[in-house]
């Protein structure tokens, strides 16, 4: 076995125990050396459960640990974002971070993560799991070759069934005071993290497929968003979030070229056989019959898959899949889609 990257998991929450700690037993480039938390106890469990050598509860003393080259980041970021400090403090301890999305709730927090980071040499990748989707890697590939013929429009959905949202409390938040109050307090508006928390999963996915769009449209909501999305060549892109209809879920992606249309279906997170699905329509030009082809792809849990690239990245010194800088963009467009909707006009994306 060849050299193996020290890992040490800082927040070990939901997301932690369901698919980050136990993905390191089946990492051959990493090992998990040591967790922390603010529950000692918790901390001391998942050491126990994962193999971990060490626990802690202050994430500083983890960072003393030389064994600990690189550090996964998987604490909260609302109702105050913790990232930005201790991605900061991880950087100029020499450890290469790996940070859950959203990589900071501000812009400004965003970019001293990616400066801290450029400063002190260290790799720096948001974890979006769907970037490192096997599906994701074949719809990019029929797109860049051209399967799709000239891209018109693409449509995303992604609708959920759920009481209430977490970034939504008992108390309306509409006043002046309250929203500047909030701001001094570190605290950012329950709809914008919204978008932060849920929509930033499809806005990455669609600047993945499509590149960057330049001007942007949106009505933003108590628990929906509907976002139009404009890009050079006269294509467009439509968002749909909502958190408010009783189904089982709608995770979609459609992509509708002048040639062929691609349906993606993502996998539901967390549930071991729902896997996700590739359709491709294509016209028949002989019939005007519609040609339709499912593709199966090899199936990996993206969690693992993420860990692992950063971990290569790490060892062979190469670029991640879901680089900092690239979030950074990610956060400055979801700014310009909450302006857009607090000003209910078109906006232009400054990145």
């Amino acid at each position: 076995m060849g050299r193996r990257v020290g890992f040490g998991v800082i927040g070990c929450g939901y997301i932690a125990q369901a698919e980050h700690l136990p993905a390191f037993q089946s990492i051959p480039e990493a090992n998990l050396v040591a967790v922390t938390d603010i529950n000692e106890a918790l901390a001391k469990r998942a050491a126990e459960t994962y193999g971990a050598k060490y626990w802690f509860k202050d994430y500083r003393d983890l960072l003393k640990i030389d064994e600990v080259e690189a550090v996964e980041i998987l604490t909260p970021h609302y109702p105050i974002d913790t990232h930005p400090q201790i991605c900061i403090d991880a950087a100029e301890a020499g450890k290469h971070v790996l940070v859950e999305k959203p990589m900071a709730t501000t812009i400004e927090a965003a970019l001293d993560i990616v400066e801290a980071c450029k400063r002190q040499n260290v790799h720096l990748a948001v974890a979006y799991p769907h970037r490192y989707d096997s599906f994701i890697w074949k719809s990019k590939r029929l797109i860049e070759d051209g399967d799709l013929g000239r891209l018109l429009s693409c449509l995303s959905l992604f609708v959920g069934w759920s009481l209430r949202p977490y970034y939504f409390n008992l108390k309306t938040r509409n006043s002046k005071s309250n929203r500047n109050q909030e701001q001094k307090s570190g605290k950012i508006d329950p709809l914008l993290q919204m978008l932060l928390n849920a929509s930033i999963h499809h806005l990455n996915i669609i600047r993945f497929f499509l590149g960057d769009p330049t001007e942007v449209q949106a009505d933003v909501r108590r628990e929906r968003a509907e976002i139009l999305m404009e890009f050079p060549g006269d294509l467009v892109a439509t968002h749909v979030y909502a958190h408010v209809s009783p189904c089982e879920g709608v995770n979609q992606i459609h992509l509708f070229g002048d040639e062929a249309y691609l349906e993606v279906h993502f996998g539901k997170p967390h549930f071991p056989y729902s896997f996700p699905s590739l359709t491709i329509r294509r016209a028949e030009k002989s019939d005007q019959a519609i040609k339709i082809d499912g593709f199966i792809t090899p199936y990996w849990n993206p969690f693992r898959k993420e860990i692992e690239y950063f971990a290569r990245c790490i060892l062979e010194d190469k670029r991640t899949l879901s680089e900092g800088e690239d979030s950074l963009k990610d956060i400055k467009l979801i700014y310009s889609i909450f302006e857009a909707a607090r000003k209910k006009k078109r906006i232009t994306v400054k990145y």
